[in-house]
């Protein structure tokens, strides 16, 4: 009977070792790849994987959506449709222009100065709406040196996603819309989580 106890005893605790580990979330993290990173974020209803392209890029300790690329701050920027008032058109362009607002009526709050917020309506290379925004940056210090911030976002699933970069002297504004647009061109959501050593072989082609 001590024996069959014992053996009871043991299988419960390596049944409960196998419940943790396959209940174990799948972490986020990056991939190296040949021309920059590859993003893989797993959080709760937002699983996604992003390309962001450059020869040196850091991740940023303030924030794990923060990132210099080749010297040039690059934000990940999120917000779940429910953190903002619905539009009265529950299609993804009202959705980009109502979060559009929200945001800069947020950064607006913040900087104590009025924003005056320019969008454009795009389309992603997968024929997904986009919008383009920019505003031009208060004079907070004398320090400053950013004039102008750019935004370009896009509707993933229940979240709007965007990418901002900001304008500094020296930078052609052009290349800078670029880098955003070819970078958000390489989202893909996924409905769940994503592992990275998958990820990893994946870029490996192995």
């Amino acid at each position: 009977m001590t024996n069959l106890r014992t053996l009871v005893c043991v299988c419960v605790v390596i049944l409960a070792a196998m419940t943790v580990t396959a209940q174990r979330p799948e972490p986020s993290g990056m991939v190296k790849t040949a021309d920059g990173i590859l993003l893989v974020w797993n959080q709760p209803d937002n699983y996604f994987t992003l390309e962001i392209k450059g020869k040196l890029i850091e991740p940023l300790q303030q924030n794990a959506l923060w990132f210099k690329v080749d010297g040039k701050f690059f934000q990940l920027v999120m917000a779940g449709k429910s953190d903002f008032k619905a539009p009265s058109k529950p299609d993804d362009r009202s959705y980009l222009e109502a979060h559009a607002k929200w945001e800069s009526d947020y950064l607006s709050g913040l900087m104590q100065r009025k924003l005056d917020i320019k969008t454009s309506p795009t389309k992603l290379s997968n024929g997904a709406d986009a919008l383009t925004w920019s505003y031009e940056m208060p004079r907070l210090s004398d320090k400053q040196t950013v004039s102008k911030q750019l935004y370009i976002t896009t509707v993933k699933r229940n979240h709007v996603f965007g990418i901002n970069v900001p304008v500094e002297p020296g930078d052609d504004e052009t290349r800078l819309w670029q880098m955003i647009t070819d970078a958000i061109n390489t989202l893909k959501p996924s409905d769940k989580p994503l592992s990275l050593e998958a990820a990893s072989k994946q870029v490996k082609g192995t």
